[in-house]
């Protein structure tokens, strides 16, 4: 019988059994694995995969941040922290669970949930 189990705390790696004794990892993100269950794979100790934050656009924030007044006291904050500007420049996209930006935000007085609303 064909068999699914994982590899990993994390998820992010699947072992395939045939039920011929050949194994193959699968990364969990894999179109091919999504086709498998589809197809009625058995899934042994399968617990589903944590969704992801939600992540937007830093463009999107920027705007946000300048049309509330505070892009000025951002920008501020960021320079003043190397590593936090590094990380800020770093990505084209925003967690919005990301707990250094939601502390930035309270820090320049910002409103996170309206700054990191969902699109």
């Amino acid at each position: 019988m064909k068999t699914l189990k994982w590899l990993n705390e994390e998820q992010s790696i699947a072992l395939f059994d045939d039920g011929e004794g050949k194994r193959t990892s699968i990364p969990a993100d894999h179109p091919v694995l999504a086709q498998l269950i589809e197809g009625g794979l058995e899934i042994a100790d399968h617990v589903a995969l944590p969704t992801p934050p939600a992540r937007l656009p830093k463009l999107l924030v920027i705007d946000r941040l300048q049309g509330a007044g505070k892009f000025a006291a951002a920008l501020a904050a960021l320079t003043s922290d190397a590593l936090m500007y590094e990380r800020w420049s770093a990505s084209n996209t925003v967690n919005i669970e990301d707990t250094d930006v939601l502390g930035l935000l309270a820090a320049i007085g910002a409103d996170a949930s309206a700054i990191l609303a969902p699109e």
